[in-house]
């Protein structure tokens, strides 16, 4: 009891006080840097480009070979365009560290859900794209505008395809990835993995409209003649299939020759 008096009467030392709460301040403050300096370097570590690319091979064999043949790896202006630059969120580092630890599932599937098996991997990307692309739409192409302003284009000096569809899309402030679904990767169609001898006409109609989402529907969804418009289409249909065939092949008006709207 004696001891316990003393040390009372010591924390109503007001000078004795002090110095205990300036230690403890300072032992806090130092162990904050700390944890913000390790903080800081796993976060940095684990945006790097190789980390993303070959952590695990099945990136590297897939998602990285493809992003290695697109404007996003190398260009005239040499300028990379990372993993992170894409699909860590950029200003928010609440986002940004809710993706990160979301991301952590994919440890538990290269290690316990046999994702290092590429066809275990390939077979679940269809269910992977639409997440990524769902991520993208809920936050309006967020990574795609921290560089591309739509204020900023100099919309006279892109082809006239291009310069439509940006105008348009400047108005509602369009999520990018409603054209630029290829900027990256190849679309992943779930038709295309099932055997043709089990639905071939079924794959031949989703082969069809693959075609038709990723080299048509960014233009004819906003601008004549539309999907669907049979009025707008009939026209056209008059001058035969030869016609069309050369229109979808070389281009009319401001339609572009044949391309993957990624490239526009």
């Amino acid at each position: 009891m004696a001891k316990l008096s003393a040390l009372w009467q010591r924390i109503g030392d007001t000078a004795w006080s002090r110095r205990v709460f300036i230690a403890v301040a300072f032992v806090s403050m130092v162990a904050g840097l700390g944890l913000a300096a390790i903080y800081a370097k796993v976060v940095d570590k684990t945006e790097t480009l190789a980390f993303c690319a070959h952590s695990c091979h099945e990136m590297n064999a897939t998602v990285y070979a493809e992003y290695t043949h697109t404007a996003h790896f190398k260009n005239p202006q040499g300028v990379v365009v990372t993993c992170a630059d894409c699909h860590i969120p950029n200003g928010n580092w609440l986002a940004a560290m809710g993706t990160k630890i979301a991301a952590t599932t994919e440890i538990w599937g290269h290690l316990v859900g046999g994702e290092s098996d590429l066809k275990i991997f390939n077979a679940r990307r269809p269910e992977l794209e639409k997440e990524v692309l769902a991520g993208f739409a809920a936050a309006n192409a967020r990574a795609c505008k921290s560089c591309h302003v739509y204020a900023n284009m100099i919309l006279p000096d892109q082809n006239p395809a291009a310069r439509a569809m940006h105008t348009q899309a400047t108005k509602t402030d369009a999520n990018c990835l409603e054209c630029h679904q290829e900027v990256a990767h190849p679309r992943i169609e779930q038709a295309s993995m099932a055997e043709p001898a089990q639905a071939p006409m079924q794959s031949q109609a989703a082969a069809r409209e693959a075609i038709y989402d990723k080299s048509c529907a960014g233009c004819h969804t906003a601008m004549a003649p539309k999907l669907g418009d049979k009025a707008a289409w009939a026209p056209l249909i008059k001058e035969g299939e030869p016609a069309l065939v050369d229109a979808t092949i070389h281009g009319k008006g401001i339609m572009p020759t044949s391309r993957p709207p990624s490239n526009i």
